[in-house]
């Protein structure tokens, strides 16, 4: 069993104190209410020894800032104050620690919260190529499928898959379909049933979408700081074939150990029920799909940048080093539709990709279903 869990602390469902909202008064709607997370203190709090520290991945905290600040806060009875790194999505509050304390105490306003603190884990995943994701009521399937074509076509190792409170499957679910997957050495599945966020009126920019960047730092933070590379993106993502060479070869090979590349949409036809990876091998009319993802060497050039979901390096310097000779297969069909129904190709079909439909063979061998 590879299933680990977070430490988070969150308020009372009937505490008056909640999260202010991070959006124009406009988008103050019931739909954005109901995604927006008002409780969540932080997500996860982890004790990592060669930073003497215990740290703290927190949903952007604004006034919740004041629980932390204000507030009395210990490590094993003892004082400590805390030092907040700020990010654009989440908040890191870091706590210094010569040695390795057992139990967080924080105590405001008559809220009191006691939690014990785990050691990270760094350990498990030493020199592996590795992944990570987020993913909800994804099939268990296409998370096997995910890590197999990963695992087969760039040699992955090591992943780390956040569930973000599925309802049709219990994470054990998970646990069992990667362990299915040959060349798979060290995994962890982590339950995450806090709200993913929400998005404000459109055209109006908001950070309200907290949870998963914040989660893709708990594994960079928690997990992955002593791993070869570590690949980002979703389970309808395959990062092409690049022959003798695989993604994680190329990123730690770079000058900046960091591969930064977009993606283009592949499209199911009519085919056998449920729709598999291996079904998307058909080229739409319009195949470009502009967002980003990207491997990263932590220990690398960019090591010291925190991790986005289209990115570790913002600003001009992003656009520069975006690769045009390595790009991703973004499997249309592989979705639950939660923005909008991809369950049926809309763009016309303008030819099947050969050399894809031989790869996905070659990987996921004969039709079993």
């Amino acid at each position: 069993m590879s299933i680990a869990a977070l430490k988070p602390a969150q308020l009372a469902a009937d505490d008056p104190l909640q999260r202010d909202r991070n959006c124009p008064p406009e988008a103050h709607t019931p739909e954005y209410d109901a995604g927006y997370d008002f409780r969540t203190l932080f997500y996860d709090c982890f004790y990592r020894s060669d930073k003497q520290a215990v740290i703290l991945v927190c949903p952007l905290l604004l006034n919740l800032e004041a629980i932390l600040t204000e507030g009395e806060v210990a490590l094993d009875g003892a004082a400590v104050r805390p030092h907040i790194r700020r990010r654009p999505r989440y908040d890191e509050v870091w706590l210094k620690a010569r040695h390795a304390p057992s139990q967080l105490s924080i105590r405001y306003q008559g809220r009191a919260f006691d939690l014990p603190i785990r050691a990270a884990e760094p350990e498990l995943f030493v020199g592996l190529n590795c992944a990570v994701t987020v993913s909800k009521n994804n099939k268990p399937i296409w998370i096997e499928d995910w890590v197999r074509y990963h695992a087969e076509v760039h040699g992955l190792e090591g992943v780390v898959v956040f569930d973000n409170g599925s309802t049709e499957y219990p994470v054990e679910r998970i646990d069992e379909a990667l362990s299915r997957v040959n060349g798979l050495k060290r995994w962890r599945v982590l339950s995450a049933p806090m709200p993913f966020g929400s998005y404000p009126l459109a055209g109006k920019r908001s950070h309200s979408t907290f949870l998963q960047t914040s989660l893709l730092n708990v594994a960079r933070l928690r997990f992955f700081s002593q791993a070869r590379a570590v690949l980002s993106c979703d389970p309808d993502e395959l990062v092409q074939s690049l022959g003798s060479q695989s993604v994680f070869d190329r990123t730690c090979k770079s000058v900046t150990g960091y591969m930064l590349f977009r993606g283009e949409w592949r499209v199911a036809g009519d085919g056998p029920d449920p729709v598999r990876h291996r079904d998307h091998v058909n080229i739409p009319a319009d195949a470009a799909f502009q967002q980003t993802k990207y491997c990263i060497n932590p220990r690398g050039l960019f090591g010291f940048s925190h991790w986005e979901l289209h990115g570790a390096v913002k600003g001009a310097l992003k656009g520069y080093l975006t690769r045009e000779d390595i790009k991703y297969w973004h499997c249309r069909q592989i979705s639950i539709s939660w923005k909008y129904d991809r369950s049926v190709q809309a763009e016309p079909i303008e030819e099947t990709d050969a050399a894809l439909a031989s790869l996905f063979e070659d990987v996921f061998g004969p039709d079993d279903r």
